[in-house]
């Protein structure tokens, strides 16, 4: 017969177990990282964090560290890995078919010439967060589902060879607080690139120079938030200047677009359908926003772009706008401006522009906006017809000073 102690035992036994056994599960415990470990490569081939106990140099054209396995952190620990002149390597690698690698906290320093890449991991769920990273005109190159957050990239004070993408990341990413700046790229350089369905947020691409330059571009469905490109410059001949280039059905909200160099182009680009909402564009070598067919451009202003403030390509709708000082130096342009037809242009304020509004199509509706005070005219129509005003339908090339004439239904 089982006596009460030896159940009483046994119970506590197995409440003990419950504590136990989830230690016996536990991952590896930390792998410590010295320079001693770089023979010229260090290979990490099982899970676990990785740490750096002192700062570390890349052998020539070998990776410092290079990924066979999935689920790895490399922990900096603060301190700094740096390429070596000369090397042509890649300083971080992981391979395409894995997923789960985080490398933080401390900085990554490569050599020009040299160094192509710091960090390439191609795998999906990778993360970057907490670096500094420096000397290098294509930076980081992850997969999909990636995350990048609060993470610079900057170059130094000479020119790298192109083409050069300083952080490029797959479908499904998403970038926070991602700084991009003073680099120089003898070649197309764009500072940011991601896959589709991805979100960038209170990033920034700064003082940087392309021969053909684009600050950032997403891919379609994806969210651009409280992002700001700033005094970047295509300056290969007569090449146009891109700030924030996003494809289809994408988001662009409280976005910036601020004194870029070149010849043409725009600010902010939404090719398709989308919105761009709260947006700012002032200072640019071409237009200062351009979306459609099919997009909304809503609340935002723009100044003192070569072009055109807005620039509507087909079905869409600018709505409560401010545009001013547009074109008004250069002669090509208007506040707002159509090229394709079947927009709706309502309620904006059209001030000090070369030309008000600018219709380059027909079948557009234009009501309850206040023009004003525009050099050439208040409101130019180049093709007919169009819908201007108190029902008023416009068959013919028409000119009108009189911004009061633009008033609601």
């Amino acid at each position: 017969m089982v006596s009460v102690r030896f159940l009483r035992l046994t119970e506590l036994a197995l409440i003990l177990s419950l504590f136990i056994v989830p230690h016996a599960w536990a991952g590896p415990a930390q792998v410590h990282i010295s320079q001693a470990d770089l023979n010229p490569t260090l290979t990490i081939d099982q899970p676990g964090t990785y740490v750096l106990t002192e700062n570390l140099i890349a052998g020539t054209n070998a990776p410092a560290i290079i990924v066979i396995t999935n689920n790895v952190t490399v922990d900096l620990n603060g301190h700094r890995i740096s390429g070596m002149l000369g090397g042509e390597h890649i300083i971080i690698n992981q391979a395409a078919s894995l997923h789960g690698l985080t490398v933080k906290n401390g900085s990554i320093r490569g050599v020009f010439p040299g160094s192509s890449t710091v960090i390439a991991a191609h795998g999906a769920g990778n993360v970057v967060a907490d670096l500094q990273i420096q000397g290098v005109p294509r930076a980081v190159i992850l997969g999909d589902a990636a995350t990048v957050r609060n993470t610079t990239i900057r170059g130094d004070t000479f020119a790298y060879g192109g083409p050069g993408v300083a952080l490029q990341v797959g479908h499904r990413s998403r970038l926070e607080s991602v700084v991009v700046k003073d680099l120089m790229v003898s070649g197309s350089f764009t500072g940011i690139v991601t896959g589709a369905a991805s979100i960038v947020h209170r990033c920034r691409v700064l003082n940087s120079v392309g021969d053909v330059m684009t600050a950032i571009q997403t891919g379609p469905n994806s969210v651009v938030s409280e992002t700001e490109v700033l005094s970047n410059a295509s300056v290969g001949g007569v090449v146009p200047f891109f700030g924030v280039v996003a494809n289809s059905n994408s988001v662009l909200r409280s976005v910036s677009a601020v004194n870029q160099m070149g010849i043409g182009g725009s600010g902010l680009l939404l090719n398709g359908p989308g919105v761009i909402v709260d947006a700012f564009a002032s200072g640019n070598p071409g237009n200062g926003i351009q979306a459609g067919p099919g997009a909304l451009v809503t609340r935002s202003r723009t100044h003192l772009n070569v072009e055109s403030g807005i620039v509507l390509q087909g079905s869409s709708m600018a709505y409560l706008n401010e545009s001013s000082r547009n074109a008004a130096d250069f002669g090509v342009g208007a506040g707002i401006r159509t090229t394709d037809r079947g927009n709706r242009i309502e309620n904006n304020v059209l001030i000090g522009n070369l030309r008000g509004i600018q219709l380059d199509a027909a079948q557009n509706l234009v009501i309850g906006n206040r023009t004003s005070q525009n050099i050439q005219t208040n409101i130019l129509i180049n093709v007919t017809p169009n819908h201007v005003g108190v029902r008023r339908s416009v068959t013919s090339s028409f000119s009108e000073k009189n911004g009061m004439a633009n008033l609601y239904f």
